[in-house]
């Protein structure tokens, strides 16, 4: 089995623009959750569905290469396979879209954040922060793994309230990695905003 980091990258500058926070939406409309509203168009996290499968791993893909460029991105391209029948099949999947088009995912193994990416020309814009605060809400706790090199995700994963308790090695890439865990402050496990109607 692979090592878990073609899941865990996020490589983002963190620095949000007017057009995407100029207004804020709270509305679930069963499993769609609107996460902001903006000049620009709605941006949404919602169940993954079959029909997203090549947008996830386009995001996937060019995200993995550019927060991983310590890997050659011949090894991204050799897992796009697994990711397509094995990994993401397996998992939970919640997509980010913008005007219909997915922008960005993450994916729940248990308690587990095994993945969470945003495409590369739309990082800093919140929508990592977004997906993560999401993730958050459907869980008490949440581990993951990162790839030491990759400062950029390890800095914005602290941001976000997880710490480093472990480091080891992925036996795949023979990379250093780090586990990260967050645990909800809240003694009650948080729930998802739902549609108040």
């Amino acid at each position: 089995m692979l090592g878990n980091h073609f899941f865990c990258a996020i490589a983002q500058r963190h620095r949000p623009t007017a057009s995407f926070e100029q207004r804020s939406c709270c509305a679930s409309y069963g499993s769609t959750y609107v996460v902001r509203c903006s000049n620009s168009g709605t941006l949404m996290i919602r169940n993954f569905s079959k029909t997203d499968m090549d947008a996830v791993l386009d995001v996937w893909l060019d995200a993995s290469i550019k927060a991983h460029n310590f890997i050659v991105s011949d090894f991204w391209r050799s897992q796009l396979g697994s990711m397509r029948n094995i990994y993401l099949p397996s998992s939970e999947v919640w997509v980010h879209e913008k005007n219909g088009i997915v922008v960005g995912f993450f994916a729940l193994l248990g308690d587990r954040l095994a993945a969470i990416f945003v495409a590369p020309d739309l990082q800093g814009l919140g929508i990592g922060k977004a997906l993560i605060s999401y993730a958050q809400s459907l869980r008490s706790n949440l581990s993951l793994t990162v790839y030491t090199a990759n400062s950029a995700s390890v800095g914005f994963y602290k941001s976000q309230g997880f710490n480093v308790i472990n480091e080891g090695v992925d036996a795949t890439t023979g990379e250093s990695e780090l586990t990260m865990q967050w645990v909800s402050n809240n003694s009650f496990k948080p729930t998802p905003l739902r549609n108040a109607t």
